[in-house]
Parts: C-alpha cells; structure tokens; sequence
C-alpha cells in the first residue's frame, strides 16, 4: 500500500511539474508576442507548425489580432489540463475592446503544437453531459474527414441502425472557431442534435470548422479571407464527401444551420440540386452588420447603466457598420471596419440575400428561434416570415424559454447562462424529427 501511495505521489509530483513548465513556456510565448520578438516567439513552436507558419505570417496573425481588439494590455495564467493531446495551458489576455484566452497545446517535447484564440475558459466548469435521449445503441459513430484544397477536416459521421429514413443532415456552424460539436462551456448542442436525432432514425455529419483548425500561412490569407472560405467552401467538400460515402452516397441531404450558418447554407442549397431541405436554428434574415450595434447595446446594457467608454464603443461600432454600407472597398483597412475583420470578408457578405435565396429554395424549410434569444432576436426571425410568407415549403418555429444555442433558461438573457450544464430539450428533438418525417 505505501508502494502504491509513493508511486501515486510521484506520478502527481510530475504532472504538477510538467503543467508548471507548461505554463511558464506559454506566459514566455505571449510575453514575446506582446513585446513584438515575433523571431523569438516563433522558436517556441514545433517543426510541423514553424513549416506552415514562417515569422513574418505569426507577425500578421498578431498584428491582425490588435487591429480586430485593440491595445494588448496585459495577459495572466488561467488554468492548465492534461489531455490526449498533450498539456494544455489557457492564457487570459485583455485587449482594450474584448478579453480572449489563448489556449496552446504543447507536444512531448514542450514546444507548441496549437495556439487559439478562444472564449475564457474555466477549467473547472462541469463536463458535458449526455442528454436522456441519447441511446448509443441505436446508432453508430465514426471518425471520418474530407478536405478542402490542402485541409483536412476531422469529422464524425453518425449512422443509426434502424436504415429505414433515407436522409442525413450536414451541421453548419455559427460564428468563431466552433468545433464539429459546437461546444460552449460543458455544452455541445450539435452533438446533442446529432444523437438525438439519430435515436429517431436520422444520420448526420458533423465537422471542426475551418477557423478552428486551420492556422492562415500568410498575411494574404488573412486580407483575402471571405465567408467562402469560412464556410460555403467546406459545406460543399462535406456534400461531395456523402455523395463519394459508400455508406451515405443514396442518402437525400439535409442542411442544418446555426446563427451564421443558418445565414449562409441558403447559398449552398440553392447551388446545389444535392440539398433536399434545409434547417435554420437562429438565423439572422438581416445583413450580419446590422446586428452588431444592437448586440453591443444589449450586452452594455445589462448592468443597467452605459458607461461613457461603452457609449464611445457603440457610436465606433455603428460607425464602422456604416463604412460597410456606404463605403467599403477593397482597400478599406480592416480598422475601420467591424470586428476588424478585412474588407474583402465584408465584400464577400455584401450580395448575399439570405431570405430571398431561401425563398428561390424549392425543397422544404424549416425556421426555428427562441424567444430569449439575445444575439439573434425575434426581429430576425419576424422577418423571416415576413419574406417567405406563403411559401407553402415553410415552417416556422419558436419557443418561448429557449436561447440562442436552443437550451432552456429564465429571466433575463446573458451571456452567464451559456455556462450552465444544459441539453438541447427533447421536444426540440422531437419537432425536427417529425418535420423530417412528414417531409423526406
């Protein structure tokens, strides 16, 4: 028994020891980024990411990174864990207009193998739960991907084993650097869909979005940067991958769609005679800049006071709204614009119509929102009816207590509540399974 104690007390000594230097590397790594020795930054990162990320590229990534969140002010340790993939430290780094973490993965040689900008995480918040309607036994899951160009995508493929039901979906995520689970917090509301809906007898596919796993090699990846390449791009390589699937090659396709990518597959299904239906889960049916005043102003607001710093953010916000709208070009710079984001990002969303390519979409629709919905409101989807009404291939849902990721809550909406241990409900599950019965 002391044998065993010992082992366990030096096994505990090392992980410990191992997080520490860990953390100390990834403080070391930020500190030279802040203090712009991207030279110096640079050698903290293992060999396979040096030869797809040259110095002068980490430069542009950082410098890109300033111009979307201003002044980098100061950074400290969160937490660190140990994975499959190797330790994991999360930075917290305060700009002048957001605060990220930078989460790094170090391989076995304590050199970097990934660095994301991420939401604060909390490294003690409760594990994702499975929902009661997942039933593991009623379908299989298997790791597949495809690719883009030169990009691979990790992704899963869920096939029930009841084959009655001749259609799989395609999940399309929302805005930032989502994985193929759409992982919030210790929620994941995509694999929440997934399994519930494949215990009704539907498969799907599910995939790391590009901005999650794919780091730009270049400043010019960066400024040439379009919602093609954020999503329409890898939304058809995942259609052509089903339609090459032994497994998934006579299936009707199915795309579901959340927040941003419920903006977009209208695109995708009109192109593409392959796409039988379409999802939209919150949705926005207006041009994605008009939310982001309103979205500021709630978000401020909330304390029930605006400062006059906030004040100053919301009239620069709007302001940077209106260069989209009445200014933009191609040489606009990226900090007069929203989020920072480059002006051929905002060009590229600049002829897309989303309410009218779904109204030219001849397969069935169904719309869906929640009523506590903050970051799409019930406005957007007003419109939605608004411009497809009559159109008898439509459907239109929304619940009263359901937020912007369709799990439950009370009160007022905010951000906090994302962090509480949620599932998407059963009855969600249910209404898009009878939807797909009664039009597949």
């Amino acid at each position: 028994m002391q044998k065993l104690l010992f082992i366990a007390f030096l096994l505990f000594g090392l992980n410990t020891f191992c997080q520490e230097e860990a953390e100390a590397i990834s403080l070391d790594f930020i500190g030279n980024l802040k203090s712009q020795k991207y030279a110096t930054a640079h050698t903290f990162l293992n060999e396979e990411i040096k030869s797809q990320l040259v110095v002068e590229s980490l430069e542009g990534i950082w410098e890109q990174t300033l111009e979307k969140f201003g002044k980098f002010k100061s950074f400290e340790s969160n937490c660190v864990e140990n994975t499959e993939a190797g330790v994991v430290t999360y930075t917290t780094c305060y700009f002048k207009n957001a605060t990220y973490d930078i989460k790094i993965i170090l391989d076995a040689n304590n050199l970097i193998a990934s660095f994301t900008l991420n939401e604060v995480y909390n490294c003690n918040q409760e594990p994702y739960q499975a929902p009661a309607y997942d039933q593991p036994e009623l379908y299989s899951e298997t790791e597949v991907s495809f690719k883009t160009g030169d990009i691979t995508f990790p992704a899963s493929l869920v096939l029930p084993k009841n084959t009655e039901k001749n259609t799989i979906l395609i999940f399309v995520h929302g805005s930032g650097p989502n994985d193929r689970d759409e992982s919030y917090g210790p929620n994941k509301m995509f694999r929440d869909l997934a399994v519930g809906l494949a215990s009704e007898g539907y498969a799907s596919l599910r995939y790391e979005k590009r901005t999650k796993i794919y780091t730009p090699k270049s400043q010019a990846e960066i400024t040439n940067f379009t919602i093609q390449d954020e999503v329409l791009d890898d939304v058809q390589s995942a259609i052509q991958f089903l339609q090459n699937n032994e497994s998934t090659k006579e299936m009707n396709i199915v795309l579901l769609g959340h927040s941003l990518g419920a903006m977009m597959i209208p695109k995708s299904a009109v192109d593409n005679e392959a796409v039988k239906g379409m999802i939209l889960m919150a949705g926005p049916a207006n041009p994605f800049e008009d939310l982001l005043p309103y979205q500021y102003e709630y978000l401020f607001g909330l304390d029930g006071k605006i400062s006059k710093e906030e004040k100053e953010q919301i009239e620069q916000i709007k302001g940077q709204v209106q260069v989209v709208k009445k200014n933009l070009t191609e040489t606009t710079p990226a900090t007069d614009l929203p989020l920072g984001l480059n002006a051929k990002y905002w060009l590229s969303l600049k002829d897309h119509h989303q309410t009218a390519l779904a109204k030219e979409f001849k397969g069935p629709v169904l719309v869906m929102n929640g009523e506590r919905d903050y970051q799409v409101p019930m406005t957007e989807y007003q419109k939605w009816q608004a411009d497809l009404a009559g159109k008898e291939n439509v459907t239109f849902k929304d619940w009263a207590i359901l937020n912007h990721f369709f799990f439950e809550g009370e009160g007022t909406p905010n951000p906090d509540e994302y962090k509480n241990r949620s599932n998407v409900p059963d009855y969600v599950i249910e209404f898009v399974a009878d939807w797909l019965d009664n039009n597949h």
